[in-house]
């Protein structure tokens, strides 16, 4: 690093005009401006640490952009594989939904055979009712006729 002229000569004159004793303004200005010189740039300082800023702005843009790709590539990756799976386990559920669909067909196929036998039961059951009618019918004409004979013959007696 370069480093900014300072005119001790001229600040020591500056310093005994204002009232500093000679001996002390040499002091100070040998003690301030050695602290001066020593951290100050130079027009030409600055514009090298611009310069290298520069360039590792530049560096850094590059390494952000390699690492931008790198996240473009494993995110397409990513997603392929997601795809991937998101298309398993369809295929999954879709065996699963049919499997399940199968089960529940045969099972209502099942109760609509124990329907239809519980429905020949009762057209059993009704068969059976309409044949007892029947008989019950016969044995009550059957009874009537046998009532009329019985009241004809006795009517004829008592008549006759």
């Amino acid at each position: 690093m370069t480093y900014a002229a300072f005119d001790t000569h001229k600040a020591v004159k500056t310093l005994t005009a204002a009232g500093v004793e000679e001996a002390q303004a040499e002091v100070l200005v040998d003690t301030f401006g050695g602290a001066l010189t020593g951290t100050l740039a130079t027009k030409e300082d600055l514009e090298r640490a611009g310069e290298k800023l520069s360039g590792e702005i530049a560096q850094v843009r590059g390494e952000i952009a390699g690492t931008e790709e790198k996240l473009r590539v494993e995110i397409a990756h990513t997603e392929e594989r997601l795809t991937a799976k998101i298309e398993t386990q369809g295929v999954e559920l879709r065996g699963e939904i049919a499997t399940t669909e199968e089960r529940l067909s045969a099972k209502i196929e099942g109760v609509r055979t124990e329907i239809a036998g519980q429905d020949a039961k009762i057209e059993g059951v009704r068969t059976l009712i309409a044949v007892g009618q029947a008989q019950q019918l016969r044995w009550m004409i059957g009874g009537m006729i046998a009532l009329a004979g019985m009241v004809a013959a006795a009517t004829a007696g008592v008549f006759g």
